[in-house]
């Protein structure tokens, strides 16, 4: 993409600019490495369930690794961009303008192909494995909807609550009113909060 875009506009390339590719390429292999090893482990963990399709465990790793990849990205243009306007601008320096400007196109071109060319394109090329064919059809007959984007696997209760959930639904407003009723003192931990209190210490 970056030499493209030095194509495009004719941009002169010199060997600052030759070392800026070469810079790019190693921010691009970590940026995907990143990505990609997270949805690595998401498809050994989540895959062998076969309750998951490619396409929602790569949102998942997506939704992890998101913000870590911007947030890096973003903190290595800062001084790129620095470089570009104090030596490019303000004091004329094109050695310093060319191997910025190549870095600055890099790596948020990088950051973006990880993001969202080559997951998709690799989600794209699973989907089509005979494994994760069978495991959509399975979960379409049983009326899941696979291009849902919500994610159902995980919740902040635990295993019991939402066991207990449905039993516990029309029980919800009079313990409620009951609640409301008493003082803050008499309100049961176990109904309030859903966590009893630390014990207290013994007095010595």
């Amino acid at each position: 993409l970056t030499v493209g875009v030095y194509s495009v506009f004719q941009i002169q390339v010199s060997p600052a600019t030759v070392i800026s590719f070469l810079t790019i390429l190693g921010f691009s292999l970590y940026d995907t490495i990143v990505v990609f090893d997270r949805v690595q482990e998401n498809s050994v963990r989540l895959g062998r369930t076969g309750q998951y399709t490619y396409t929602a465990i790569m949102r998942r790793s997506l939704n992890q690794v998101l913000m870590r990849s911007v947030n890096t990205t973003f903190i290595t243009l800062l001084p790129v961009v620095s470089m570009l306007v104090v030596g490019q601008m303000v004091y004329g320096q094109a050695t310093l303008g060319d191997f910025s400007l190549a870095l600055l196109i890099g790596l948020a071109s990088g950051a973006y192909s990880s993001l969202f060319i080559a997951s998709p394109l690799t989600a794209y090329l699973k989907e089509r494995e005979p494994r994760f064919i069978e495991i959509r059809k399975r979960l379409v007959a049983k009326g899941v909807d696979v291009n849902d984007t919500a994610w159902h696997g995980v919740t902040t209760g635990s295993v019991a609550a939402r066991r207990q959930a449905p039993a516990a639904a029309g029980a919800t407003a009079g313990t409620a009113t009951a609640t409301a009723a008493r003082p803050e003192s008499q309100v049961d931990p176990a109904t309030f909060g859903g966590h009893p209190p630390r014990p207290r210490k013994k007095k010595r």
